[in-house]
């Protein structure tokens, strides 16, 4: 068996350096879910069939092949085609089933909510929508199923998670904060799994925002799961918020982000006390997905802050969890904890959104519109992923075994 991913290894990726940092993980380290659903009808039984069209300024800037023939029986390399030749076939099979734009965005021809769109009019797709999907959809692609995340809307406005599109940054970002929590789950023993990326698309066109600002257009093309609606927000048990919460935390991460991100602003309003839910979104299985929302922390962000599980208020032992929710601990552990330096806010006053992934993500979104090149984004998730793997490595858990699997 080891010898067997040991090829793989060898025949996949990039370079032999990851091989050391992947022999303190688990099995299910660095895969996503091991078993993401096949059938539409076990998304939602009320679909809606939806247009879509191909984007033709779109380009694939990651595709995670790996995860793509693990989840995809016809992707697998076969005997006689080439390392070239197989990705080049993954490469166009991805992009035929991802690559497409709600008709809905198309509407926008006043260019308020994104500069103009190339799309092939001539080659019509269907994907499916659950009722509260707002710019995602389901694809059927070969024997499975993709779920893709920023690939537009109906109504389109001039607003975040309402112009229909997700900002290429925040697909790089999420990518990176996924997989850093997942070697987090599995370092501290939890069996949580996380909903993972088979590709990244750049659209070819660019996000308007208010301000007048423009940025790339992007995609994260995901395993298909059977997630919560917006309204309940969460699929997992109170409990299991608290414990991966708590675990978040020795670590130095939170699901609190987008609530702590604007506490300075709500202090100098003078809100002293503050109120926020966890924020750990979950699959009917028991995963992990969507993951803009996890930021690192300072311990006094949590001052005067009223925390509660998503969902709590149902339940009639409602007060003994919102207890337990603000007693967790916030100190993480300094050996354990993602570095600062890569990891840590900006220090903007001007936007509290802004880490220091995402600044860097930023930047390179801009870059690939000038000098494409997939290299430079598996060299970004390098930069971020191989220091926190090193600092994993030196506390590993004695029962981890060996599996080569892709990393990015």
């Amino acid at each position: 068996m080891i010898v067997y991913f040991l090829n793989i290894w060898i025949t996949n990726f990039r370079s032999i350096r990851w091989l050391p940092f992947l022999l303190v993980l688990s099995a299910s380290a660095w895969g996503g879910i091991t078993k993401p659903i096949k059938q539409l009808e076990e998304v939602h039984t009320n679909l809606v069939k939806t247009e879509f069209f191909p984007v033709s300024t779109a380009k694939l800037v990651y595709v995670n092949y790996i995860l793509l023939a693990e989840d995809f029986p016809e992707l697998v390399r076969k005997p006689v085609e080439s390392e070239i030749e197989w990705k080049s076939r993954l490469d166009k099979w991805t992009f035929k089933y991802s690559a497409n734009l709600r008709a809905g965005q198309l509407t926008t021809e006043d260019g308020t909510v994104n500069s103009k769109i190339n799309v092939d009019f001539t080659k019509t797709n269907f994907g499916y929508l659950p009722p509260t999907y707002r710019r995602s959809h389901f694809m059927k692609a070969g024997s499975g199923l993709l779920d893709i995340k920023g690939s537009g809307t109906d109504n389109p406005k001039m607003a975040s998670h309402q112009n229909g599109l997700l900002p290429l940054k925040e697909a790089f970002r999420e990518h990176i904060i996924e997989r850093t929590i997942n070697a987090i789950l599995s370092h501290a023993g939890l069996k949580n799994e996380t909903v993972e990326a088979y590709a990244i698309i750049d659209w070819g066109f660019n996000i308007r925002h208010p301000d007048g600002n423009e940025e790339p257009a992007g995609a994260i093309v995901r395993q298909a799961t059977h997630r919560a609606n917006l309204m309940s927000h969460s699929m997992l048990s109170c409990e299991n918020q608290l414990k991966i919460e708590e675990a978040l935390r020795r670590y130095g991460l939170t699901s609190l982000g987008d609530e702590l991100r604007q506490v300075p602003y709500k202090r100098a309003r003078g809100i002293s006390r503050i109120e926020a839910s966890l924020n750990i979104q979950g699959t009917a299985e028991g995963a992990l997905i969507d993951f803009g929302q996890y930021t690192t922390y300072r311990p006094t962000d949590f001052e005067n802050i009223k925390i509660s599980p998503a969902g709590v208020h149902y339940l009639e032992n409602r007060d003994e969890l919102v207890a337990q929710a603000n007693a967790l601990p916030h100190f993480p552990d300094t050996e354990l904890k993602v570095p600062n330096a890569m990891y840590g806010q900006t220090g903007s006053t001007t936007d509290p959104i802004w880490d220091k992934v995402t600044l860097y993500s930023s930047e390179l979104a801009h870059s690939l519109r000038v000098n494409f090149s997939r290299t430079h984004v598996l060299q970004h998730f390098d930069n971020f992923l191989m220091p926190f793997l090193a600092q994993l490595r030196k506390r590993a858990q004695p029962n981890h075994t060996l599996r080569c699997f892709d990393l990015i």
